[in-house]
């Protein structure tokens, strides 16, 4: 990555506009899904994501440290917040779907909805692999988190619109264009961290 100068004002300006397109393209994704599902079936969608923020919550607490390691210019900052952040992700990815059939059991939510669950367990890699990629844009290139944002927001409703309104694939279609639109987003980040990810792995900075 080409080192440049964090240009505060105008990256808090991107990230403050995507913060506002996000509030407008969450009530249409919402909207989407609540009309295409039954009350019983929005129940499940909902309580699927708070299942999975218990499989998030270690997500940024590397992140946190490898914002200020790359912000000071640690070498290998970048590439081992991310490996180890990925490594993370797998193991709680792993626990998740061992888990699945007692977490449904324990809510009474029918088994039909299994492969929703299984669905979902994706998405617990990609949040991981996002705070990991996020804690080094922030010190380099902030304003790139507002434009990784907008993309996530605009795929997340043209290509729910596709699989949930115009294919009918219900749940599945609608976690489903959640994980695509992260896919994309986090292309996006790949690209522009393409070189900090081909630094050394520095496992003593864990400590």
């Amino acid at each position: 990555m080409v080192k440049e100068k964090v240009r505060l004002r105008y990256a808090g300006l991107i990230m403050f506009m995507s913060r506002l397109f996000s509030a407008a393209t969450g009530v249409i994704f919402t909207i989407m899904v609540t009309r295409s599902t039954s009350t019983g079936e929005f129940g499940v969608w909902s309580n699927l994501f708070d299942v999975l923020t218990y499989f998030t919550l270690m997500a940024t607490i590397i992140p946190f440290w490898t914002t200020r390691f790359t912000a000071r210019e640690y070498e290998g900052s970048a590439k081992t917040g991310f490996i180890t952040n990925v490594l993370m992700s797998t193991v709680f990815a792993f626990f998740f779907i061992a888990l699945i059939p007692t977490i449904m059991s324990a809510l009474n939510i029918p088994s039909n909805y299994t492969i929703l669950y299984t669905i979902a367990s994706i998405q617990i890699l990609e949040l991981y692999t996002l705070s990991a990629l996020e804690a080094v844009l922030y010190a380099k290139q902030p304003h790139m988190i507002g434009y990784g944002s907008l993309i996530f927001e605009i795929c997340k409703v043209a290509i729910g619109f596709a699989f949930i309104i115009q294919l009918k694939l219900g749940l599945v279609g609608a976690i489903s264009s959640i994980i695509i639109s992260y896919t994309l987003q986090l292309a996006f980040y790949f690209k522009l961290l393409a070189n900090e990810l081909k630094g050394v792995i520095r496992w003593t900075y864990l400590k």
